[in-house]
């Protein structure tokens, strides 16, 4: 679960870093000053498994980049991966197509791809709102 978090301080709304991993901004609305994070990164998701399982950083890492090679290498082979309450990541087939060169206006023939989606949950729907 991320962190919910309150700052005293009142930058008059620029970014400022309190640590290398989080990136926050203030915001003055209302004379109260509050705080949203701008983005959840890898470090992050790894600093939020090591205050819960403990042992060490490295390890944490080494978790989060396990969990996203097994997701990779799951999709790399047509797969789906379920995870309850967050989603559902599937590969989706997209057919070749013509596209249009914006700068020269010319008619280009763009290839058949495979490209990764995400189904949420509604679990997580829920949650957003």
């Amino acid at each position: 679960m991320i962190q919910c978090f309150i700052s005293v301080f009142l930058l008059s709304g620029r970014y400022f870093n309190n640590s290398r991993t989080e990136r926050r901004f203030v915001v003055s609305y209302f004379r109260i000053p509050f705080v949203v994070r701008i983005a959840m990164n890898k470090q992050a998701i790894a600093e939020a498994v090591h205050s819960v399982l403990g042992g060490t950083k490295v390890q944490a890492v080494a978790v989060v980049d396990k969990i996203i090679d097994c997701i990779t290498g799951c999709l790399k082979n047509g797969e789906e991966v379920s995870i309850a309450g967050l989603g559902i990541f599937s590969v989706k087939q997209r057919a070749a197509r013509q596209a249009r060169n914006p700068r020269t206006g010319e008619m280009v023939q763009v290839a058949a791809m495979k490209v990764p989606k995400f189904r949420a949950a509604k679990g997580l729907k829920d949650a957003v709102k």
